[in-house]
């Protein structure tokens, strides 16, 4: 990242136990809130009154971005909340509930919204065994290409009016691939048009 991005704001979600560390004043959200509107970042669960002893099943799902350039964040709730989301449209891009976990990525959402690009953040060896095979399975029925932590290192997406492309990270982007169906590249911009955030 280039620049540093204030705090204008802190929010908790307001579904699960309020956590020890939330600075004074934070607010408490629920889907339906606008968190911003440059770039757009809007709250998709939990629904209003939903109230879980499990903090997973209550942890913050947002939808970011606008247009073809939309990321669905999914924390770390599982497939049953995962049913009951509805995104505003087809998002370009996905990060992956529950480092893969088996209860993540059900079949009911991705249908809906058959993502781009499915990014699972695990790391390497890592004593959960994530992501589980059965979820990657899903990912890749659903048509998303799927970039994994724990292979591929640090994943880098750039959202925009074109939808999602994929920086190679640590390399000068010669040449991202741009995704613009499933599992489709090409490559679009010259060492000349800098990667901005």
């Amino acid at each position: 990242m280039r620049e540093a991005l204030p705090v204008a704001c802190a929010v908790v979600t307001a579904a699960a136990p309020a956590p020890r560390a939330a600075p004074s004043g934070a607010r408490a959200v629920v889907a339906g809130d606008t968190l911003a509107l440059e770039p757009r970042a809007i709250v998709r669960w939990p629904a209003l009154g939903f109230h879980a002893r499990d903090p997973n099943a209550g942890s913050l799902v947002l939808e970011v971005g606008e247009g073809a350039g939309r990321a669905l964040l999914l924390a770390d709730v599982d497939s049953t909340v995962e049913a009951s989301l509805v995104p505003g449209a087809r998002p370009a891009a996905f990060k992956v509930a529950h480092h893969g976990a088996a209860t993540s990525s059900g079949r009911a959402l991705l249908t809906r919204a058959r993502p781009l690009v499915a990014v699972i953040s695990c790391g390497r060896h890592n004593p959960f065994g994530h992501p589980d095979p059965g979820a990657v399975e899903r990912l890749l029925a659903s048509g998303a290409r799927v970039r994994r932590t724990d292979r591929d290192a640090t994943v880098w997406l750039e959202l925009g009016d074109g939808g999602v492309r994929e920086i190679p990270w640590g390399r000068t982007p010669t040449s991202p691939r741009v995704m613009s169906g499933p599992r489709q590249a090409a490559a679009v911009h010259s060492a000349a048009a800098p990667a901005r955030w």
